[in-house]
């Protein structure tokens, strides 16, 4: 015999099945193209992730976004044995979890409008059209953006798609024969789920209320579920444990490179919390990294703490009359708790990507009000059912074609570190000093410089300088600036600094060890050097095959006078890397000033080789054939350096006077 809600079982037509998924398919589908940004580096394409340690990148120093999350670094691990530095692959696994979480929404939404506290007052019809309406726009709504197309953010993915599962599971429980089976999957969901990310820590709560505000009548009914209530909680084992072995964050908590107080970061956090909400309504003004300051006062949290505070106490006084509300409340205010309440983050205080499941607290009763608005016009005017489940989902496309436009558009802002860096300073607040202004300066600037714009390089960097505080990255992009200027010293400080915030930090030890090596205008002294060499052999000890690395090992084995052990390292760096001039030309410097003229040459030769619009190195490799008496390779590379730049009066002079030897 059939249970009374055996109705819900029936699939939905496969034709509305495919909306939502169609829907992200197109949000999507041209962002799976995009490159390594923002932390990706670090937490997608470390060394022990390329090489299959997934267990060392959750755990092991240093600490990265990966860190005290190893399932995310599992798949991250899988990612790169079968797609090596290849990026499409990353991004459609992302791309995968998201639709999964699409699907699992669906089937949540279809199943809980007819559950028992709701008094079936949907009929399974509407049920399913409802419910793909809220997945269809959940499926393509910009707001996911930050989560889908920033590779790093599997984590919120993996995350979601275990609490849904959860959730999913505890429905199927009360309607399956043997429910212990659904309680066994939902348990393992959400102790998978505390292995994907921190913010999940009240999903137990969740879960409890829900199936409270949905299936059971009241707490006392629930006492045979008790157990499983229990193993919802054990779960919270796993999330210690990933926390507790995870390596020191220095970015996050209450002593963090930042000084933040409880009270410091609600008042922050109040503004945010509301901004994630008006974003799931009206997805206007986003961005790719959000640079707000710390508040240090109560005046700016009044307004935005009191509709916070007026929320919170309207879902409490709900509960009684009206759960099912009140849990939509619980489930974007709990969700957002780990982050706007009791852990801050001051590195990043605003990330749209932690609304990517609270939004649905916005989403659904917007779609539920629709369905309520759509069935009394219907009425009105004598339209039956099926027109007005028609009218709706034509509504729910119509808004889905221009989230699409809206997500696809977004979604450009993450295609490189380029876009990412450059939106964030678009929107950024100009009068901001925040510890995340100079993070987005300081990236602009280092882009700025690898594309020639040294001058507005080093602009962002002076505005970056002015802000109250800057953390390790910011710090050594300001080095580098402060170097290219000469100004030696500030950078050296700067540098000091970095290392001295995040000790082991790659690129500051790397600027560094070159600064000592070369960098002060005068011959540095044996402490410098010696201190330079300790620097590029920890860095090499670290990573062995790092190209870079055997390239700073040469520089400063060059300038201790270690030419035998520097000529070594720079054909090690060649090496590695066939196509780099780099250790070419320091090769060239090398034989020059050691008298090896055709070494030079052939050196010289592989820099043209490889950088045929390096001017310099044809000047130097013209000089070089005619100090070894070849006139005719030497008048080759001045043609070529006239040909690329007719007014190069050096290579111009220097031709004229072989042709007037000639004659």
């Amino acid at each position: 015999m059939p249970t009374p809600a055996a109705n819900v079982l029936r699939r939905p037509p496969w034709l509305l099945l495919a909306l939502p998924l169609a829907s992200g398919l197109f949000a999507y589908g041209g962002a799976l193209t995009g490159e390594l940004v923002h932390d990706d580096a670090t937490a997608v394409g470390s060394n022990a992730l390329r090489t299959g340690d997934w267990w060392r990148a959750a755990f092991g120093e240093p600490h990265t976004p990966s860190s005290g999350r190893p399932l995310p670094c599992l798949t991250f691990a899988w990612n790169a044995m079968l797609g090596a530095d290849s990026t499409f692959g990353h991004h459609a696994v992302n791309l995968a979890f998201h639709l999964l979480n699409v699907l699992l929404l669906l089937g949540i939404v279809r199943r809980t409008l007819q559950a028992p506290n709701l008094s079936r007052a949907w009929t399974d019809t509407q049920a399913t059209w409802i419910a793909t309406a809220i997945a269809t726009v959940f499926a393509c709504h910009p707001l996911g953006v930050d989560a889908v197309v920033y590779i790093t953010q599997r984590t919120t993915l993996m995350m979601s798609f275990c609490f849904l599962a959860a959730i999913y599971c505890v429905l199927r429980s009360h309607t399956a024969a043997k429910r212990w089976r659904w309680d066994a999957l939902a348990v393992i969901a959400l102790a998978l789920g505390m292995g994907c990310k921190e913010e999940l820590a009240a999903a137990p709560i969740l879960v409890v209320l829900f199936e409270r505000a949905f299936l059971l009548p009241s707490f006392a009914a629930a006492r045979p579920r008790l157990g499983f209530y229990a193993c919802l909680v054990a779960t919270w084992a796993v999330l210690i444990a990933c926390v507790v072995a995870a390596p020191y964050n220095s970015t996050a908590g209450y002593q963090a490179i930042e000084r933040v107080s409880a009270v410091e970061w609600l008042q922050t956090e109040a503004r945010i919390v509301v901004t994630y909400a008006r974003l799931a309504l009206w997805p206007q003004g986003m961005r790719t990294v959000y640079d707000w300051p710390i508040v240090r006062s109560i005046g700016p949290a009044l307004v935005p703490g009191s509709v916070i505070l007026v929320a919170i106490v309207s879902a409490v006084w709900a509960w009684r009359r009206t759960p099912w509300w009140s849990w939509l409340g619980a489930l974007f205010f709990l969700l957002l708790a780990p982050t706007s309440t009791v852990f801050p983050i001051v590195t990043e205080v605003a990330a749209e990507r932690r609304a990517y499941l609270p939004m649905l607290a916005v989403i659904v009763p917007a779609w539920l009000g629709a369905h309520w608005a759509f069935s009394r016009l219907g009425k009105r005017f004598g339209a039956s059912p099926a027109s007005t489940h028609r009218w709706l989902l034509a509504a729910a496309v119509a808004l889905a074609v221009f989230a699409i436009m809206h997500t696809r558009e977004r979604a450009r802002a993450y295609q490189d570190e380029w876009a990412v860096w450059s939106d964030a300073v678009r929107a950024g607040s100009p009068d901001s000093r925040s510890l995340t202004a100079g993070k987005i300066l300081t990236n602009y600037a280092h882009l700025l410089r690898q594309r020639g714009r040294t001058a507005e390089a080093h602009e962002a960097c002076d505005r970056a300088l002015q802000c109250e505080l800057l953390d390790a990255g910011a710090r050594v992009n300001c080095g580098v600036s402060l170097m290219d200027r000469g100004r030696t010293a500030d950078a050296e400080r700067e540098l000091r600094r970095a290392l001295r915030d995040k000790p082991g930090m790659a690129r500051a030890a790397y600027n560094l060890a070159l600064l000592l090596a070369e960098g002060a205008g005068v011959p540095p002294d044996a402490a410098r050097l010696a201190e330079a060499n300790t620097l590029a052999t920890d860095l090499l000890q670290r990573e062995p095959t790092n190209s870079a690395y055997h390239f700073l090992h040469g520089v400063v084995l060059a300038a201790r006078k270690q030419v035998a052990e520097a000529e070594a390292a720079f054909r090690r760096a060649s090496e590695i890397t066939p196509g780099a001039p780099q250790p070419y030309g320091r090769l060239a410097m090398l034989f020059l000033q050691a008298g090896r003229l055709d070494d030079a040459a052939g050196a010289l030769q592989a820099v043209v080789r490889y950088s045929p619009q390096d001017v310099g190195a044809r000047m130097q490799l013209a000089d070089t054939w005619l100090r070894l008496q070849n006139p005719t390779a030497a008048k080759q590379q001045l043609r070529e350096i006239l040909t690329m730049d007719p007014n190069h009066a050096a290579a111009r002079s220097m031709l004229d006077q072989l042709d007037k030897a000639r004659r």
